[in-house]
């Protein structure tokens, strides 16, 4: 048995930190003898379980139990609280849809999704042009109540959903003059598109465009307490159009805040000078901020202050209600690394939802399992690390969402191109998976607390042979769990800290690089 002597001869086991940090309560593979790709997970009212918002090519096999109307269909299943299929269905036409978005409001499922393809299949709503936002509200049978397209004659790419005061809004990116549905002309190339829709019939209200006279490629949108919209997308440097803030590089974050009414109330952009891609990124409203992520290939510029850590890094940055910068963080190692979701994590923290094509290295300390992986980093409100871990197998699984559950579990969508492998036990259907699991994150539970380390720890003797030493000066009198790992990255050993000198036997370890880790403070060791 692995142990840690304590000082005061307090002999503790030593848990399995795979098991305790990736505990899968459940996990369910989804797909058919094609393609399937992720978008949300919509729970349920009263815990009954999920809708799960996908896009699928495959015609009958496996889950799937209806055939694709077109080249890809919006496939949703209705799942229990453990993830058993209830229904699945297939929305469509003959050409191809990709999902984006949906939500729940009044025992309705809102989806959103882009469509090219005229009236066919179950698709009733006009085609505009080459693309169209389509938009469609079931009930929880899966039947449709209504649906309705938009667009003009070039092309429309759907984004991001959101409900205020009994209207939809339908944000996305458009090349299109007046034309369709569309009532204003486009400034630049591309330009953010916000559409307010009737939940009651999907009538449009009312409409905005924005842009400048390049490219502007809108990502995501949040709403405030006050009903005010935050919108996040992508722009080249300058100043054109109903653009007025510069930015920084190639490519920055442009991020605009408008009423209710759609009428434009402040905007800013933010980056380096290199690019900064909103693709992949989300916004999240919470503690009176917005929590922004991303992608960045910058090192210290603009409005970026520390360092990157290989091609691209997960960049996650904090403004207030005005568009204040309050704090930016980059999260990577030595390969590719993004930001996808924001979510809120237990009473007083952020999980950003990542992927990561990077092993151990800059200041990613979690194994990777595969091609790509499924990465978390919790944060406080500060921005400070709390907590990170990767979910994957030997493939590429890109994560897509996550939901908190009543209890404080964390439910995690992923797209999978894994076999059965790392931590995933199912086999891969076609090409790309959907896959879902559930993770337990009881020994979370006061983390923000047990890492509130005044400074950092202390390891000696280093280099060692018997015996590693571990001092920790804290405000509580409380534990700390501690990380042992293999340069790697792979986790040796995980024990708890207490007290403020500790001792970890280290005779049964080959002579090598480690690290230990505490709370998000990494220090590297030699064992002789």
């Amino acid at each position: 048995m692995r142990f840690l002597l304590i000082l005061a001869s307090c002999y503790l086991p030593v848990i399995d930190c795979d098991a305790q940090l990736n505990t899968i309560n459940w996990q369910k593979t989804y797909g058919g003898t094609k393609l399937e790709s992720s978008a949300v997970i919509v729970p349920k009212t009263n815990n009954q379980g999920y809708f799960i918002v996908s896009h699928s090519s495959s015609d009958i096999g496996y889950e799937k139990t209806e055939n694709s109307f077109g080249g890809s269909d919006i496939w949703i299943l209705s799942t229990d609280s453990i993830g058993n299929i209830l229904w699945d269905k297939s929305f469509g036409g003959s050409a191809n849809e990709s999902a984006v978005d949906a939500l729940i409001i009044n025992d309705k499922l809102y989806v959103l999704s882009g469509s090219t393809s005229p009236i066919s299949g179950n698709k009733t709503a006009v085609n505009y042009g080459s693309s169209d936002f389509w938009l469609f509200c079931l009930d929880f049978n899966g039947q449709i109540n209504w649906q309705a397209s938009f667009g003009g004659l070039n092309s429309e790419s759907a984004q991001e959903l959101t409900y205020y005061n009994g209207n939809l809004f339908v944000f996305g990116t458009s090349n299109s003059p007046t034309s369709g549905n569309k009532t204003e002309d486009s400034y630049g190339d591309f330009d953010y598109w916000m559409v307010k829709v009737d939940t009651l019939d999907g009538q449009i209200v009312d409409q905005k465009t924005i842009g400048s006279t390049t490219t502007d490629i809108l990502n995501d949108a949040e709403m405030d307490d006050f009903g005010n919209i935050l919108v996040l997308g992508s722009s080249p440097m300058g100043a054109s159009g109903l653009k007025s803030s510069i930015g920084y590089g190639d490519v920055d974050y442009w991020i605009v805040k408008l009423d209710n009414n759609l009428q434009l109330l402040d905007q800013q952009c933010f980056g380096g000078t290199g690019n900064e891609n909103a693709y992949s990124g989300d916004l999240l409203f919470v503690n009176n901020n917005f929590i922004i992520t991303g992608t960045s290939d910058a090192n210290q510029s603009g409005s970026i202050n520390e360092a990157g850590n290989g091609l691209y890094d997960a960049w996650v940055f904090c403004i207030d209600a005005n568009l204040n910068l309050q704090w930016n963080r980059l999260f990577g190692g030595s390969n590719s690394d993004s930001g996808a979701r924001a979510i809120p994590f237990l009473d007083s923290s952020i999980l950003i939802l990542s992927s990561s094509s990077s092993n151990v290295s800059g200041n990613k300390t979690a194994v990777s399992y595969g091609l790509s992986d499924c990465w978390l980093i919790a944060l406080d409100y500060q921005g400070n690390e709390i907590y990170q871990s990767t979910i994957g197998g030997s493939n590429n699984d890109f994560a897509k969402d996550a939901i908190s559950t009543s209890n404080n579990n964390l439910v995690v969508l992923t797209n999978s191109a894994s076999g059965i492998s790392g931590l995933k036990d199912d086999f891969s259907r076609g090409m790309d998976d959907v896959w879902i699991f559930e993770l337990n994150t009881s020994s979370l539970l006061g983390i923000e607390e047990n890492t509130s380390i005044k400074n950092n720890f202390y390891v000696f003797p280093n280099p060692a042979s018997e015996t590693i030493s571990i001092s920790i000066q804290n405000d509580k009198n409380t534990e700390f769990p501690c990380f042992l790992l293999d340069a790697s990255g792979r986790v040796i050993k995980m024990v708890n800290l207490s007290g403020i000198k500790n001792q970890i036997n280290i005779f049964d370890l080959n002579a090598g690089i480690y690290f230990i880790k505490v709370g998000d403070k990494v220090e590297r060791v030699v064992v002789e």
